[in-house]
């Protein structure tokens, strides 16, 4: 679905992943749902190098959004990850028609696709947004992505039957990445 505007949108509410990489394109989000600290108060890693206080908090629990309090950001966007053509991530499937009350939903897909697809949609959005996506640090940080990735294929090729598994958690939780359906 493509959104038009008459201008750039100058109030944004964001999924917490998302709103972390906009952040790092300089780009400001008001309200973000989903988790932004740990349990022990830290910034949540999944939201980058941004601080979690920069931004105000429309709930921490993935699919638990404050409605009242979205809707009192008056955002001219609401930008989410999707898992398929109809999941937003974040937002619970009863909240998405009210959500689009308020304002339109920006959806970019991560699933079934290679890393550097959703990331090349996620810098031609924070770029229509007015980000600089090719220079400064985000050049250095692509550079360091690339040559990292690089470094990866290169060493995954010299050892052709070796499985790799990629993985994450929690103190309750254990998270295993399956690349097809989750490529970060």
């Amino acid at each position: 679905i493509t959104h038009r505007l008459d201008e750039v949108p100058d109030s944004i509410v964001a999924q917490s992943v998302v709103a972390g990489g906009l952040w790092e394109y300089g780009i400001e989000v008001g309200g973000v749902f989903g988790p932004l600290r740990r349990p022990d108060g830290s910034p949540d890693p999944s939201i980058g190098l941004a601080d979690p206080d920069g931004f105000e908090s429309l709930g921490e629990v993935d699919g638990q959004i404050n409605g009242e309090a979205l809707a009192a950001q008056q955002p001219d966007i609401i930008v989410t990850a999707m898992w398929s053509d109809d999941t937003y991530w974040g937002i619970d499937d009863g909240m998405v028609d009210q959500l689009r009350e308020v304002a339109p939903i920006v959806g970019i897909r991560v699933d079934d696709r290679p890393l550097d697809e959703p990331l090349a949609r996620f810098a031609e959005l924070a770029g229509s947004l007015g980000a600089d996506t090719e220079g400064g640090e985000v050049a250095e940080a692509r550079a360091g992505f690339e040559e990292v990735s690089g470094r990866l294929e290169e060493a995954l090729g010299a050892k052709p039957d070796l499985v790799v598994l990629a993985g994450s958690g929690s103190l309750q939780e254990m998270y295993v990445a399956w690349p097809q359906g989750f490529p970060e």
